[in-house]
């Protein structure tokens, strides 16, 4: 009897632990949960259902962030999703689910060792990863963003210059911390260093469309402006193709500016012509010949055909049409009596004039002397008074007039009154210095003003209003 319960016992304790292994296979096979010691990262999910975990993991992720900092780095709090980065929750918790459970014996070792899986985190969206690498060095001196290979005109080519390096945060780094925040499931603090940042190499894409630039550049483009054939060289062409996000266009103004410059030898502005005429309407003096306006008739044609052809690889040779419109007069009625005067004034129209010849000035409405004969001193020998048709720009009754003299000293003379300017500093006004007038003076003339007395000075002055025409003669 002592023998058998001697062989009994050792089955019992065994059928005891083989039971109770059972019951824990069961429980955990059974039930779903993560095996003793599993981990996410550091996070002990050991025992935990499904559900228990992605509750925890979700959880986690919405609170845990990188405290990112470093010299030359910019103090930044981040979670995933700041970063760009997307936790997988579903996939990492199915990969600690199933990791360890290949035969019976790993529910048994789990009991004595941890197994750990690593999260699975996702980049989803590369612009807001790169966006998040270029802000923690925003506005750092230190740092600088790589420039990227571009497309630029050279002595009327198209060629590729390569970016240049920069130094900042790479995206490597970005995704590494997201990883580690994954990993740790709890906000931890991060230490971040800038590195050199190459610049990429040009892309395949980027020399095509340089080659292609190229080849719509080198298509023949050509104007016939009247007996002459025009040709657009490369540089001009060249500086007609625009390239804005990776397309090609032409710059129809550009093309506009060479038509209109290239046709100019047939074209003229309009000038609207001046004839003087009488009460009868009879031509007395033609005083501007009206020249008619000539314009490029199919401007608009000749750019559209231009900008079609060329991203269309084709030639173009397109002729030139000039419309001439119609000649424009402006017919001034001459008061009876001043068509023998130096000046044909309309009826009743204030103007002077200042005889250079007898040494006066006369004041007129239309043909009638209403002021002077009025004596004046002109200009000195070597200063004298201009000749010409001009008007009265400004009037002050009274200024300090300051100048150069011959001899290159200066001169100053204060008070000057009745001042009428008519072309530069050229005025008529009163000289109260002088005790005579109405003779050349020589030498001992004014530095080109027209001299007369105050009293004349002011009566003309009074008179005439600014804008009333002064003609200068001999």
């Amino acid at each position: 009897m002592k023998k058998k319960l001697a062989i009994f016992a050792p089955l019992g304790l065994i059928g005891v632990i083989v039971i109770a292994f059972l019951t824990y296979l069961a429980y955990f096979a059974v039930s779903g949960r993560a095996l003793p010691n599993a981990h996410i990262g550091q996070l002990d999910v050991g025992g935990m259902t499904k559900a228990e975990i992605v509750t925890e993991l979700t959880s986690n992720v919405d609170t845990a962030h990188a405290m990112i900092s470093g010299q030359g780095i910019n103090d930044t709090d981040a979670n995933l999703s700041d970063m760009g980065a997307h936790l997988d929750i579903d996939a990492t918790v199915k990969r600690v689910l199933s990791s360890h459970r290949s035969v019976p014996l790993d529910y048994f070792t789990a009991l004595f060792s941890d197994s750990k899986v690593d999260p699975i985190v996702t980049f989803p969206d590369e612009d807001k990863l790169q966006d998040f690498a270029r802000s923690l060095t925003e506005g750092q001196k230190s740092a600088a963003l790589p420039t990227p290979a571009r497309i630029e005109q050279q002595d009327g080519n198209f060629v590729v210059v390569p970016g240049s390096d920069g130094q900042g945060v790479p995206v490597s780094e970005v995704k590494r911390i997201a990883n580690e925040l994954a990993a740790s499931q709890k906000s931890l603090p991060v230490s971040v260093k800038t590195v050199a940042l190459p610049a990429q190499a040009p892309s395949e894409q980027i020399k095509k469309l340089a080659a292609q630039a190229n080849q719509l550049r080198d298509t023949d483009v050509s104007m016939i402006v009247g007996d002459e054939t025009i040709t657009a060289d490369s540089p001009t062409k060249t500086s007609w193709i625009s390239l804005t996000d990776d397309t090609l266009s032409i710059n129809q103004d550009l093309v506009t500016q060479w038509v209109t410059e290239s046709s100019k030898n047939l074209l003229s502005d309009e000038i609207v012509g001046v004839r003087y005429m009488n009460n009868r309407g009879e031509v007395i003096r033609v005083g501007t010949k009206a020249v008619a306006a000539q314009t490029v008739a199919n401007v608009e044609q000749i750019v559209s055909a231009i900008s079609t052809n060329i991203l269309d690889g084709k030639p173009t040779s397109q002729a030139v049409e000039v419309q001439t419109g119609e000649e424009k007069w402006d017919d001034r009625i001459v008061a009876s009596g001043a068509e023998n005067l130096v000046y044909l004034a309309g009826e009743g129209e204030k103007w002077i004039d200042v005889n250079l010849s007898n040494f006066t000035v006369m004041g007129y409405e239309g043909a009638t002397a209403v002021r002077g004969p009025i004596p004046l001193v002109a200009g000195a020998d070597e200063t004298p008074t201009i000749t010409g048709t001009y008007k009265i720009w400004h009037k002050t009754p009274s200024q300090t007039m300051r100048g150069t003299n011959v001899d290159g000293t200066r001169y100053e003379t204060p008070g000057v009154p009745w001042i009428m300017y008519f072309q530069g500093d050229f005025a008529i006004h009163g000289a109260p210095w002088r005790s005579s007038f109405g003779y050349d003076a020589g030498e001992y003339g004014s530095h080109g003003c027209v001299n007369v007395s105050v009293s004349d000075a002011k009566s003309l002055y009074d008179w005439a209003p600014k804008g009333t025409v002064v003609v200068s003669h001999y």
